[in-house]
């Protein structure tokens, strides 16, 4: 619903009256609940005047085009200057006195934004090790698919890097007890079945 040319007035009044608010103090003050749909109600009211004008007014049109662009212009740089206080906000807990001077579309924001922040503290200060989950393999399968790749290559080995928990496997050379992060010299055959179902990594030397 378009707003009546005395409506867009106080808007943009409004608007020019929070940029100085905002300027002038380091604390987020209280705007109207509806600040922000007035606004955006403002620059949809003037955008259909503007494009009723282009054909039969072009000067009406010029200056309602000016009017849109001074109004954008002053809403970016309240927008910068009240949610980089948002921003700070949202590093402590909030008091009530703070929390009821936001709209609902600032107190939206800030829960996101503190929930975000919360969550890359946890992940910053999360110092348990994670559990490892061996593979769901029997030794027996993985002996007798080393047997099988072994008979593939020659007698050739390659340097790994164990990716995971394995159980006691046996091997003609002997048994091997590998565990995740292991640096192991391992049969060719042996090997690229490991590297295979990605318990191993080559590494190049």
């Amino acid at each position: 619903m378009s707003l009546t040319p005395i409506q867009v007035d106080k808007v943009c009044t409004d608007l020019q009256t929070a940029v100085r608010v905002e300027k002038g103090s380091k604390k987020v003050r209280k705007i109207e609940p509806d600040f922000y749909r007035s606004v955006l109600e403002t620059l949809r009211t003037l955008r259909i005047e503007a494009d009723g004008a282009v054909a039969s007014d072009i000067e009406k049109y010029m200056k309602i085009k000016e009017r849109i662009k001074q109004v954008e212009t002053d809403f970016t740089v309240f927008f910068q200057l009240r949610f980089s206080k948002l921003m700070k906000l949202s590093l402590h807990k909030i008091d009530g006195e703070e929390w009821n001077q936001l709209t609902s579309e600032e107190k939206e924001f800030l829960e996101k934004q503190k929930q975000t922040i919360q969550d890359l503290v946890r992940r910053f200060t999360d110092t348990s090790e994670k559990e490892v989950t061996a593979p769901t393999v029997s030794a027996k399968e993985i002996e007798q698919q080393a047997d099988l790749e072994g008979k593939k290559t020659a007698g050739e080995y390659l340097l790994l890097r164990i990716t995971s928990d394995l159980p006691p496997i046996s091997q003609p050379e002997g048994d091997y007890f590998l565990r995740n992060n292991d640096i192991v010299h391992l049969k060719e055959g042996f090997a690229n079945m490991l590297i295979a179902r990605k318990w191993a990594e080559k590494i190049q030397i």
